[in-house]
């Protein structure tokens, strides 16, 4: 058993809860309105006695869809959000000590599918010029904008179409989620589907404080239905991540290859980044250049290649002067790394994308000469200890003409 899945327990799924969609429902018109509480607090279900802590959950979505009271939700409306939200689970340990997030555990309830297709509720931007400029539509928009915050990055993905569902930590950083005493820490969860269905699961916490560990559970709801526009009878739907950005959808190839990473497969991870190089994309080319570049220097620990692909971020012309800048600063200690480890020759190539980094700075910003001119020297010195003559002499002319200039 790995590191991901002593913290993160898998559940497996009970009979009774591996049955086919089913209806809810019949067909009734469609509504949508613009999203005035985009995050909303969720009870818990299952809920410790006298918990020395606080854990607090809450909902933030960009997108929702409402089914209407009725003897198949009960006498309130569901808010479900649209997959790739944010589920924000919140920890404030006691002044007495610390409390610790022991594991993480996803579990489906059940998979309803929608023949009458619910209210739906969005977020203006990134219409939000428009529907203001509306001016049925202008004060609602107004508030809907106001109460607009962009989704935050998460911390674990849980993939619910997956059998059984599956938690991943995909941002860097330890395993345990310690908050500290009279702190309070945030764990930032994305639930995940592909299918326009009604998926209900529910989130199980394990939490530790003073020796105790608590279980606590929330009950939740998710769908990838983001349309109102029914086809032949069903419901349309496009993805969530086209309409809005940041709902985390593991299509998008850097949340594919970061989930890839995360679970050990580096090379299908590899294979995505790199074919990646070359698609047709709106994302900038240095990014994916960048993200390439660092694949291989942190998880390949390939400093040959990393520093090519780097090399080839830095010469790209829309790189902007920000991560430049960035590389630079980052090269810095890495040079000094290699050269005390030995690597002379990994050091004087990652000195050679610096000093093509300082160089594009010095032609926007002359004040960066002497930043350069010392990369430039450094760089010549570095050739010396590994007998790079050829690199050597190329630096050392530039640095001639830098001074006579």
């Amino acid at each position: 058993m790995g590191l991901l899945d002593r913290f993160f327990r898998r559940e497996a799924v009970p009979p009774r809860e591996t049955v086919p969609p089913r209806p809810i429902a019949q067909s009734s018109q469609v509504t949508a309105h613009l999203e005035q509480r985009p995050q909303r607090t969720i009870p818990v279900q299952g809920r410790p006695d006298s918990a020395p802590y606080r854990a607090e959950l809450a909902v933030h979505s960009h997108m929702a869809l409402v089914v209407s009271p009725g003897d198949d939700v009960g006498p309130e409306g569901r808010w479900i959000p649209a997959t790739g939200h944010n589920v924000i689970l919140t920890i404030t340990a006691p002044a007495s000590g610390p409390a610790s997030l022991r594991s993480v555990a996803a579990t489906p309830l059940s998979n309803d599918r929608f023949s009458r297709l619910p209210t739906m509720y969005l977020s203006p931007s990134p219409y939000r010029e428009a529907l203001i400029a509306y001016e049925p539509f202008r004060a609602p928009a107004e508030r809907s904008a106001a109460a607009y915050r962009p989704l935050a990055q998460p911390d674990v993905v849980v993939l619910l179409d997956a059998d059984p569902p599956a938690a991943t930590w995909v941002r860097a950083g330890p395993l345990s989620f310690v908050v500290a005493a009279g702190k309070t820490g945030i764990l930032v969860v994305a639930p995940v589907t592909g299918t326009p269905t009604w998926r209900r699961w529910r989130l199980t916490c394990e939490i530790s404080h003073a020796g105790r560990v608590d279980t606590w559970y929330w009950d939740l709801d998710v769908t990838a239905l983001s349309s109102s526009d029914p086809v032949e009878g069903r419901p349309r739907s496009m993805p969530v991540h086209e309409l809005y950005p940041d709902h985390w959808d593991p299509a998008v190839t850097a949340n594919r290859a970061l989930l890839l990473r995360r679970q050990g497969r580096l090379d299908e991870a590899e294979r995505v980044l790199r074919d990646d190089l070359g698609a047709e994309s709106a994302e900038p080319r240095f990014l994916r250049r960048l993200r390439y570049a660092e694949f291989l220097l942190n998880d390949r620990q390939d400093t040959p290649r990393g520093m090519d692909a780097l090399r080839d971020a830095v010469d790209d012309d829309t790189i902007p002067a920000s991560s430049l800048d960035q590389a630079v600063g980052n090269l810095g200690p890495h040079i000094e790394a290699l050269t005390e480890d030995g690597e002379l020759g990994n050091a004087v190539r990652a000195a050679t994308v610096r000093v093509a980094a300082l160089r594009k700075l010095h032609a926007l910003d002359p004040a960066r000469r002497a930043e350069f001119d010392e990369a430039l020297e450094h760089l010549v010195f570095l050739t010396n200890l590994t007998g790079d003559w050829q690199t050597g002499r190329d630096a050392m002319a530039e640095l001639v003409d830098l001074r006579a200039s």
